[in-house]
């Protein structure tokens, strides 16, 4: 069967098809599919992913990603998303857990860096003229609860969870512990983002970090 599209196995990148991007016509089917909605690929194996990569790399300078996707666009009205999983539970009950996506950074005994790691990292750089409505956020975090929804009681919109046979230095005292959150980069004063005036009264406190310094998110017992 030949492939509906030229493909150059000699390019320097290993695999490339050098036409795709320079047609003018509408694309009628997707350049790469595995499966369809109505006769999907069936996965018999849990240890054999239908799509996978094993890279490495003994580089020291500049950044690598071994798997990149950049969606550019110059149209107006446009719903756009740049990759897109979904976990489709057709009416059966999953096991202790699932998710839609997972990311995960090991550091195994000895791994570190000199600046920051973090497992997801969800940057945006706002427009810097022209910007008169919208709403902007780094994240965005939807519940949806259609007719008839049912809640149970570990129903929330995130969770935090910390496991682990050491996880009690993580819930050590002050600056020896772990934070809720950490925020830089913000001046703290009164009616700023982080306001320190007033002297409110509550039940305890959750500790976070401010520009280093350790503070408490207050909270109460009951609502009154």
């Amino acid at each position: 069967m030949a492939a509906p599209y030229p493909i150059d196995y000699s390019h320097k990148s290993g695999f490339a098809m050098p036409n795709v991007g320079h047609e003018a016509d509408t694309f009628t089917r997707a350049l790469f599919k595995i499966g369809t909605s109505a006769a999907p690929v069936h996965i018999k194996t849990t240890t054999i992913p239908l799509f996978e990569i094993q890279a490495t790399t003994a580089l020291t300078v500049a950044t690598q990603v071994p798997f990149s996707v950049t969606m550019t666009t110059a149209t107006t009205g446009a719903y756009i998303r740049a990759g897109l999983f979904t976990l489709d539970v057709t009416n059966v009950r999953l096991g202790e857990w699932s998710n839609a996506l997972k990311a995960i950074v090991k550091l195994n005994t000895t791994g570190a860096v000199s600046g920051l790691v973090s497992v997801i990292c969800a940057e945006m750089t706002l427009a810097t003229a022209g910007v008169g409505a919208g709403t902007y956020a780094c994240m965005e975090l939807q519940m949806v609860c259609p007719n008839t929804c049912i809640m149970s009681a570990g129903t929330s919109i995130f969770r935090i969870d910390i496991s682990g046979l050491s996880k009690a230095v993580f819930d050590g005292n002050d600056a020896a512990g772990g934070y809720l959150f950490d925020i830089a980069g913000l001046a703290e004063g009164d009616t700023k983002f982080f306001d320190s005036g007033g002297s409110p009264t509550a039940d305890g406190g959750i500790r976070c970090r401010f520009n280093g310094a350790v503070r408490y998110i207050l909270y109460a017992d009951d609502a009154s």
